[in-house]
Order: structure tokens, then sequence, then C-alpha cells
């Protein structure tokens, strides 16, 4: 997919990464407060392009092809030309628009690819014979789990919301264990403050415990580690 993630394997990148993500963020702000608006898109999509792409791929379920991610991020950037557009909008708030905009349009195509699969009048045999099908039935499981992921995850306190949405989103770069270091550093990204390992690793470990708990009672049973 457009994104790297070997560049974020080490606490040390990731610091950098972030530190070069969070520059461009100031430079938009300092473009939306000097009323530069298309100025401000141009360097959105300068860069910030392959961040915003990675956000719309995890949360539209990590099945899109290339040119779909594409598609998703012209939509994407319509939506911040016209959000930076819109009268109050304040331009402290820039990192986290921009990916709640990213964010949602993949939540939006990953919620038409379950509904586009999952026919409503569906008999539930048929479905469980479907989802023992293979690859593709898997596929879709996988996507309507996410689905309910994202919900618990609207649902939390907002540091509980940011911190489990950086590690969802950032999920490969946590394969080998939790990094709070890491973790701490994406967050700070978003929320424009400092953040500790601490605070991360205990809002991590609220926001985990909700979204086992809600897939417990969907039935899909302990989901460990996310």
């Amino acid at each position: 997919m457009p994104h790297n993630s070997s560049e974020s394997k080490d606490p040390a990148t990731t610091l950098r990464v972030s530190d070069r993500t969070a520059e461009a963020r100031r430079k938009i702000e300092n473009k939306l407060n000097a009323g530069a608006i298309h100025e401000a898109v141009t360097l959105v999509h300068d860069e910030l392009a392959d961040w915003l792409t990675q956000v719309i791929w995890v949360a539209s379920g990590r099945w899109l092809q290339p040119a779909d991610v594409a598609g998703a991020y012209s939509h994407c950037l319509e939506s911040i030309a016209r959000g930076f557009a819109a009268p109050g909008f304040d331009p402290q708030d820039v990192g986290a628009f921009l990916w709640t905009v990213a964010w949602r349009k993949g939540k939006d195509l990953l919620r038409t690819a379950v509904r586009q699969k999952e026919k409503p009048e569906e008999l539930a045999e048929d479905r469980a014979a479907r989802h023992d099908a293979g690859a593709s039935g898997k596929q879709i499981e996988w996507q309507e789990l996410l689905v309910l992921v994202m919900e618990v995850i609207e649902g939390l306190p907002p540091k509980q919301q940011v911190t489990a949405r950086m590690r969802i989103t950032h999920l490969d770069d946590f394969r080998d264990g939790e990094d709070y270091v890491k973790l701490a550093a994406y967050v700070s990204l978003q929320t424009g403050e400092p953040e500790n390992r601490e605070s991360v690793r205990k809002n991590w470990s609220a926001a985990q415990e909700k979204i086992q708990e809600a897939l417990r009672r969907a039935g899909y049973g302990p989901i460990l580690p996310l």
C-alpha cells in the first residue's frame, strides 16, 4: 500500500516521523491563520498525503486497491478544503480535523463493502457457510469486526479514543508487542501535546478492555492482541 511502514519500526524513527508531520501541521495552521486556505490545502497534499492515505486504508479494512485509495484520498482532500473554508473553523484543531476526515472516509468505504457483501435477506446458515468458504469469508468477517471496533472507539473518552485509533492504525508497528514510547509519539502527533508512555498505556488498556467486551457481546470472543 502507499504507506511505507518500515519507516516507523523503531521508536527513534517514529519520533522523527512524528516531528516531520507535526511540523507540517504547524505550517498548515500558520497558513490558515493567515487566511491562505488554498495554500493550506496544497500543503496538506504535498506533505501529508501518505499519512492521510494510510489512515484511509487502515480504516477501510486494509483491502482497498491502490486506485480505490487514490479515489478516496481525492474525496478526502475535497472535504478538507471545505472544512478549512467553513465559518468558525479553528486552525488549532487542524491535526484532529485531518485525522477525522480521513478516518471517516475509510470507515464509510468499509461499511459500504460490508453492506455490499452481506445481503439483508441472507439466511443465517448461508452466511455461516459463506464465512467458512475461505479467504473471502475471512475478509468479510474481519471487515465486520473492524466496523464494530470503530463504533466502540467512537464512543470512548477523547484520550482513549485517539490512543486506540493510533494503536490500530499503526497495528503493524506493534506486531512484536507493546511499545508505549512509540505509541506515545503517535498520540502526541494527534493531540499536539507531549504524551508519556504511562498515560498512553493506561488509556490503551482501558480502551482495549471496552473493545474486547463489545467483541465478546457480539459473539466474536476475545481477540487478543489487537
